[in-house]
């Protein structure tokens, strides 16, 4: 695949992780989840063939996308601990 053509889905790929950061701060699990399993199978496209695109283009895509990784799975622990606090509440 031409680096142009690369270039096109790792903007897709960080657009996915942005609509599902967006997603999380909204609390809309269910899209997220949706929007995870698209990213994720243009992850695996991505990553299965032989990356030419620059050293720097792909590790500025992948730290992008790893900080919105982060941030989501901070606001999903806070939902988690949110629903264990209110299971707690109703045992």
């Amino acid at each position: 695949m031409s680096p142009e053509n690369q270039a096109i889905d790792l903007g897709k790929i960080i657009e996915l992780s942005e609509i599902m950061l967006e997603s999380a701060r909204h609390k809309e699990w269910d899209a997220l989840t949706h929007v995870e399993n698209e990213r994720k199978r243009l992850l695996s496209a991505f990553f299965s063939q032989p990356i030419s695109l620059q050293k720097g283009e792909i590790s500025d895509g992948i730290r992008s996308i790893l900080s919105k990784d982060r941030e989501i799975m901070r606001l999903a622990v806070t939902k988690r601990d949110d629903l264990r606090g209110a299971l707690q509440k109703v045992k």
